[in-house]
């Protein structure tokens, strides 16, 4: 019976650390070889972030200002911190321009 000759797979790279970091450091840096485009995650959070604030606008009048307004200040805090976890995710995966210097206003 012959002995079945397959190419070798090519060689990973080497990932130092302990084993149970090592699928994730591998993950890092395949990400880094092709950094992710973000610009599809930030385009669909300020369409929800979007209509989220004309939701809020259109029931303006017809909810009381102590019901709106906290909403209103929770959606801007939402907003900032959408934009500061992209920016983080940008530079975690190495996208390029990071998301964050597009402000989802």
């Amino acid at each position: 019976m012959e002995a079945s000759h397959h190419p070798a797979a090519p060689q990973a790279e080497a990932v130092a650390g302990p084993p149970c970091l090592r699928p994730i450091a591998a993950a890092q840096a395949a990400e880094r070889r092709h950094p992710a485009d973000l610009e599809p995650v930030a385009v669909h959070w300020q369409r929800a972030l979007d209509a989220d604030f004309r939701a809020l606008h259109a029931v303006e009048g017809i909810l009381p200002s102590t019901e709106l307004s906290p909403r209103l200040y929770n959606l801007a805090r939402e907003r900032i911190d959408v934009e500061l976890l992209l920016a983080r995710l940008a530079r975690t995966t190495g996208a390029h321009p990071l998301p964050g210097r597009r402000r989802l206003r």
